[in-house]
């Protein structure tokens, strides 16, 4: 039994009410991060966005587009592989945010690191990838020739 009346008051088992108590808490929070979702103004992070938020953010007035450019490569035992694209979104964001006009498009995360044959830069080490200049820099062409096609 999950529940007995004694003197006109009801226990409950300890269990019970620990699962109410969870239940309530979770339908704050629930209620908490919608509130929090709905006021939050929108992210300047393409990715983060539905087409329907793009499109209203350019409406508004978004009108430039941040490309970060990372890279994956090694940065000796002391440092993630990744530091530099986790930096580089990072500071995009806060330029957009202080622009007010920008977003940020995801980042460009393989890029020219070195050569493969031989080795040269930091393809002499492991955990760098690397895109050849010839195949970078058209891609990067591309991209900033019509970033917000898309959004139209």
């Amino acid at each position: 039994m999950s529940a007995r009346l004694t003197n006109n008051a009801v226990i409950l088992n300890p269990g019970v009410m620990r699962a109410r108590n969870a239940l309530r808490l979770l339908c704050v929070l629930l209620a908490l991060s919608s509130a929090a979702r709905a006021g939050a103004p929108a992210s300047v992070f393409v990715e983060d966005l539905t087409l329907t938020e793009l499109r209203e953010l350019i409406a508004a007035g978004k009108s430039t587009v941040i490309i970060p450019i990372g890279g994956t490569e090694q940065n000796g035992p002391h440092m993630a592989i990744g530091k530099h694209n986790v930096r580089v979104k990072l500071l995009a964001g806060r330029i957009a945010a202080a622009l007010g006009t920008a977003l940020v498009a995801p980042v460009l995360s393989y890029v020219p690191e070195g050569r493969l044959d031989p080795p040269t830069g930091h393809m002499r080490f492991p955990g760098s990838i690397t895109v050849p200049e010839v195949a970078f820099k058209p891609r990067l062409s591309s991209s900033v020739a019509k970033p917000c096609s898309l959004a139209r």
